[in-house]
């Protein structure tokens, strides 16, 4: 039932020294209880940091509708969507779609993706590294760390099925979307990207100018902050402690809903995210929320007492040149003849129904 429950319990009926500390070593020591924990709380939200001009860093996925593949490519600055539809998921083809975009908006920074096949594979890797481009994926099972592409992917999703339902031309909703301001604040993603309001069916708006820049980057500075505020103040705002390489852990199988041991083997450059290897010897990458620390039994491992038969060869002991601190007094605390006091001196006083009249 965890440590508190059993100490509650454990009250009701029973007493010896050192109880509550004995209670905690054996629920942190029991194998099943650190394998079958609940999952851990949220940790403060960790936005990206949004670049002061678009087509910096981007974020890409894949997303299927109907049987059909299409691959999503987003701007962080501008949030300016492109969607291509692709013959497979291969690696080399989704490379080579993502050449081609790079080729009319120019090379990004970086670019942020999850763990899919498509994207760790070396010819995704090999058009990164001729673009100049870094490339940062997001923990395994973890899609919370590329939240802004997954949210942009449902958008883009419920789209193009209501497009394809209602019969309508999928470019002329896009445009409409890319042409959206983003908020009272922030101009629309081609706004931000072109430096115009691009052309629809409804009048273009005013020009872009150099104040606007500045205010689109102030804009994103607040909206980024009080999503944070807010996420914070909803789930969670402490942070994790950070884990070293050889650190024992215990790795969330989400499958199962287990806790299973592992060891710390790599501190990823991402943030909250490692490399752990499992008894069976592979090797899983993990965000921090995934892994909790596994207790290490021996520092709460409690000295032994001394038994009464000892107690006369410690009296003889004690009479020598090195006297052997406080063993007799633990002796006389054991055999209840003395009250026992904690380190700072505060005597422990027995509860009344737990002594013998």
């Amino acid at each position: 039932m965890g440590i508190e429950k059993t100490r509650r319990l454990a009250r009701e009926t029973v007493y010896w020294p050192n109880i509550s500390r004995d209670i905690d070593i054996a629920v942190r020591a029991c194998e099943y209880c650190q394998e079958n924990q609940p999952k851990q709380k949220k940790e403060p939200l960790h936005p990206h940091e949004i670049p002061s001009t678009p087509w910096t860093k981007l974020g890409t996925d894949l997303f299927e509708i109907g049987g059909d593949d299409f691959l999503l490519i987003i701007d962080y600055t501008s949030k300016f969507p492109v969607i291509h539809r692709l013959r497979d998921t291969k690696s080399g083809t989704v490379a080579g779609v993502t050449s081609r975009t790079l080729g009319m908006f120019g090379a990004p920074a970086e670019i942020i993706s999850d763990n899919g096949p498509q994207v760790v594979g070396a010819l995704y890797q090999d058009m990164c590294d001729s673009w100049g481009i870094s490339h940062i994926t997001s923990s395994t099972r973890y899609p919370q760390s590329n939240g802004f592409v997954e949210r942009a992917v449902r958008t883009v999703k419920t789209l193009i099925k209501r497009c394809q339902k209602s019969k309508k031309n999928v470019d002329k909703a896009l445009l409409n979307l890319r042409a959206t301001p983003i908020d009272s604040k922030l101009p629309s993603p081609a706004e931000i990207l072109y430096g115009r309001p691009p052309c629809t069916s409804l009048p273009s708006r005013r020009p872009y100018t150099e104040a606007r820049h500045e205010e689109m980057n102030d804009a994103h500075d607040k909206r980024r902050d009080r999503m944070k505020a807010d996420y914070d103040r909803r789930y969670s705002a402490n942070e994790l402690p950070p884990l070293h390489v050889g650190q024992k852990v215990r790795i969330l199988d989400q499958d199962s809903r287990a806790w299973l041991p592992g060891e710390v083997t790599t501190v990823c450059r991402e943030p909250r995210s490692y490399k752990v290897a499992t008894p069976n010897g592979s090797i899983l990458r993990r965000t921090r929320s995934h892994l909790r620390e596994m207790t290490d039994t021996r520092r709460f491992i409690t000295p032994k007492r001394v038994r009464f038969a000892d107690t006369e060869k410690i009296n003889d002991l004690s009479k020598t040149e090195h006297k052997l601190p406080n063993h007799s007094d633990n002796a006389a605390r054991a055999t209840g003849d003395t009250p026992q006091a904690t380190r700072s001196g505060q005597v422990i006083r027995r509860p009344v129904r737990y002594i013998q009249q």
